[in-house]
């Protein structure tokens, strides 16, 4: 009997860790889209990266861009991130925004760590810059040109490649 429950909890358990880390995070809320969309300009923002630098989007004018959203518990940003790591090292010249939705400095720092990621990033624990460019679902990923317009976007329904990105950002 003892073994039965036990049993019981542990597939429970694996049910629990498998939806939370083999999906996306998509806010089934009514409403749930991207607030800036491609042909707009990104809101003003300030983040501090893991580096210690501050981003704003002064600080992105004049080069393209790659803004990404994320949190480490969410299957589908961990399929993206690995492909944003692959833009950093191809092209360390592209600005590559990497920005935590409600996740503190220790999470997603441990995350870098076991998955080796270089990349810079912000942590950020709560959804205040996030909100400003969606209201619901993660990874959100925005290709900015160099006069600060979105000239793409991608969701949780669709991961774009490295190659696609770093060709968005370099053919217009």
């Amino acid at each position: 009997m003892a073994t039965g429950r036990i049993f019981s909890k542990l597939a429970a358990l694996s049910v629990a860790f498998v939806m939370a880390t083999s999906s996306c995070i998509n806010d089934d809320e009514p409403g749930r889209e991207q607030i800036v969309k491609t042909g707009d300009r990104i809101p003003s923002f300030s983040v501090t990266m893991n580096d210690g630098r501050t981003v704003t989007p002064a600080d992105l004018a004049g080069a393209p861009s790659v803004i990404v959203f994320f949190t480490t518990r969410c299957g589908d940003c961990r399929r993206l991130l690995p492909v944003i790591q692959e833009v950093h090292e191809q092209r360390p010249d592209l600005n590559l925004v990497c920005i935590s939705r409600e996740e503190d400095e220790t999470m997603v720092n441990r995350y870098w760590a076991d998955n080796s990621l270089t990349l810079p990033y912000s942590a950020q624990t709560d959804r205040t810059v996030y909100n400003l460019f969606a209201n619901g679902g993660v990874p959100q990923t925005y290709v900015v040109n160099s006069d600060l317009i979105v000239i793409a976007t991608f969701d949780d329904r669709q991961t774009p490649t490295a190659d696609q990105l770093i060709e968005l950002c370099y053919s217009r």
